[in-house]
Order: structure tokens, then C-alpha cells, then sequence
């Protein structure tokens, strides 16, 4: 009898810690993910991260923020990117939008990248909710931003 007890407190030990465990993978943004909300894919694309900020608050308000540098050998495949992020709906930088507000202000006309293309969704009831997809051609960069106020 205790032999049994013990066999199922093992399973469902094991149970937990399954389960846990696929909350906390599944949970994990997946970056190929976060920019198909784009409409763009970046599978087969080599990228390395710079930095990645991923910060919110139990009330749902934060931050994304995602730099990648592309692999400039891969002048295919950013041809790709580029023309994926044209069918979009992408503009051409500096960024032209006033109202918004947040870490986006580095890509504006004032200071930002003079080459490249974007996509911004801003919230149609709080302009300072918005999603961007930036592509800076001079430094061979992708960043995502997602901000929630």
C-alpha cells in the first residue's frame, strides 16, 4: 500500500513539473512569431540579437523591444525581407509620426536612421500603444517594438 502511494505522488510530481515546464517554453516569445505579426516571415534568415527587452506588468502595460543584426551575406534573403515588408505596408525612415511616444523617438527624423523601412500599428484609442518593425539598411538591423501604456 505504501509502495502505491508512493508511485502516485511520483506521478504526480512528474505531472507538475511536465506541465510547468510547457507553460514556461510555450510562454517565451518566439521572435520569427513576434515579427509575423507584421505579415513578415524571417524564417531562414540568420540574425544575432543585440538586445531584447521584454518587460511588462501585471496590468498588462510594458515593453518589447528587439534588436537583431542581419547576416549581410544573405543579400537574398533581405531582398526578401525588404519587399515582404513593402506588401505590408512599410514606409521608408526617418519615422514621420509625432503623436507616439517611447522608445521609437531614437528612429525619427531627427535622429534616427536615414535608410531603411518601417511599419507602425498605433492604437486607434491610445496612441501611445503602438507595434513597430524597423529595418535600418545602413546597420543591417531589425528591431521590434511593442510598447503598451
Amino acid at each position: 500500500m505504501r509502495k502505491m502511494k508512493s508511485i502516485c505522488r511520483a506521478i504526480k510530481l512528474g505531472c507538475v513539473f511536465v506541465i510547468l515546464t510547457l507553460c514556461i517554453v510555450s510562454c517565451k516569445r518566439s521572435i520569427p512569431r513576434t515579427i509575423s505579426l507584421f505579415g513578415v516571415d524571417v524564417r531562414g534568415l540568420n540574425y544575432s540579437i543585440i538586445d531584447q527587452i521584454d518587460s511588462w506588468c501585471p496590468n498588462g502595460d510594458g515593453e518589447y523591444y528587439l534588436r537583431a543584426d542581419l547576416d549581410t551575406t544573405q543579400v537574398e534573403r533581405i531582398e526578401q525581407l525588404k519587399l515582404r515588408m513593402l506588401e505590408n505596408g512599410a514606409k521608408k525612415l526617418p519615422i514621420e509620426e509625432n503623436s507616439i511616444v517611447g522608445r521609437i523617438n531614437q528612429y525619427r527624423r531627427d535622429n534616427g536612421p536615414g535608410k531603411g523601412l518601417y511599419i507602425l500599428n498605433i492604437d486607434s484609442k491610445d496612441n501611445r500603444d503602438y507595434r513597430a518593425l524597423i529595418f535600418d539598411e545602413i546597420k543591417h538591423e531589425l528591431i521590434v517594438i511593442i510598447e503598451i501604456f
